[in-house]
């Protein structure tokens, strides 16, 4: 056994004991938890309005530092209606549609349907939608009624985004939970395109009866 390193978990190998000069592997296992040191940190990924990166060391395990990160969610929470309408426009030009500007969505739209209807989503009723990580299953977005136009005001309404992935398929048959809501006492010849069909009438309706802007700002028609 002279000369033969015996593992720390297995003090008797083959049946033999250690002997006192044989050498003993350390555990594995560190006792104490390492030290992080500064090396362990990365620079701040952010960068801001003049494409300058930030100069402060990323949190551990992300990307950027704990004020970016904060900076970062407040963004997102204030200017969900800006993105919102830069993504959809986006989609539509490579989808090749063709729309007027008047009757595209907008910031102040949004706005508008947001203090109307709060964020509830249209197909499953689920309230408080989240605006700061939209992508989610519970995120806060914007659904199309009808897949052969652009989003316009008469055919948009919010939807978390489980619903708005889920509702382009044919196999798709959920009722609008506000119809839903009152469906023994709804007219069951009707069917869920007919609904839908009533639906973007009243959107339409709604989007051409919006009171007009003073060319200056008044007291009556002041923005908030």
């Amino acid at each position: 056994m002279k000369g033969r390193a015996t593992s720390h978990f297995l003090p008797y190998f083959n049946g033999d004991p250690m002997g006192q000069k044989e050498a003993i592997a350390k555990s594995a296992i560190a006792k104490t938890p390492r030290a992080i040191s500064s090396g362990d940190y990365q620079q701040c990924t952010a960068r801001g309005g003049h494409g300058k990166r930030c100069i402060l060391k990323a949190q551990p395990g992300r990307k950027r530092c704990e004020k970016c990160s904060r900076m970062n969610r407040e963004s997102l929470r204030r200017n969900w209606p800006t993105r919102m309408v830069l993504c959809s426009r986006r989609d539509d030009l490579k989808r090749g549609f063709v729309w007027n500007e008047s009757e595209y969505i907008t910031k102040e739209w949004l706005k508008g349907l947001y203090r109307k209807r709060g964020a509830v989503c249209y197909w499953c009723g689920a309230r408080h939608l989240n605006v700061v990580n939209r992508r989610g299953a519970d995120g806060l977005s914007i659904e199309r009624l009808e897949n052969r136009l652009a989003h316009l005001k008469r055919n948009c309404v919010f939807a978390c985004s489980d619903c708005n992935r889920r509702s382009w398929r044919s196999k798709f048959m959920m009722y609008p939970y506000h119809i839903l809501k009152y469906r023994y006492s709804v007219d069951v010849r009707l069917s869920r395109e007919t609904m839908i069909r009533q639906d973007r009438i009243s959107l339409e309706i709604m989007a051409h009866n919006q009171p007009k802007q003073c060319q200056a700002p008044c007291e009556r028609h002041l923005v908030e």
